[in-house]
């Protein structure tokens, strides 16, 4: 299972205040629980999925490189890449244009958040100007989803 990161929490509140929390957390106390009462049978299930994982990487890599549908690999979609870099050297820039290229500018807008910061906290930055410029966002680490093997 993964870890939960806890390097810094903010805002933290007891697992029993969330009733979904507290049923998350139940339900994982007892699966822990299942574990640690079950040594012998988690000990043969982590043996087969090392061993499954391991056939799944090479299925994989052989059945890409063959380039085929095969048992649970479906390929789907074959798609033609383009690049084009390579097709404005080869060809040159009018045959480029002529071909279907085309070549774009793009104007990327970014603020440095430090200094953009230091101005608001110097009230260069209008109240304002920051509640329209300036979003919180909360960032959570999350437990995994668990997965059992089918």
């Amino acid at each position: 299972m993964a870890k939960v990161k806890t390097e810094l929490r903010l805002d933290e509140v007891p697992p029993d205040s969330i009733p979904e929390v507290a049923a998350h957390e139940a339900l994982l106390a007892q699966w822990r629980k299942f574990q640690d009462d079950n040594p012998e049978l988690f000990s043969y299930i982590r043996q087969f999925e090392e061993q499954i994982n391991n056939a799944r990487q090479a299925a994989d890599k052989a059945v890409r490189a063959k380039g085929v549908s095969c048992g649970s690999w479906h390929k789907y979609q074959v798609v033609d890449k383009l690049n084009a870099d390579v097709a404005y050297q080869i060809h040159g820039h009018e045959r480029f244009l002529a071909l279907g290229g085309t070549l774009e500018t793009v104007t990327k807008k970014k603020l440095d958040k430090p200094r953009y910061m230091s101005n608001v906290a110097a009230n260069v930055v209008t109240p304002e100007e920051k509640a329209a410029v300036v979003t919180t966002e909360n960032r959570y680490h999350a437990p995994d989803e668990m997965v059992v093997p089918e």
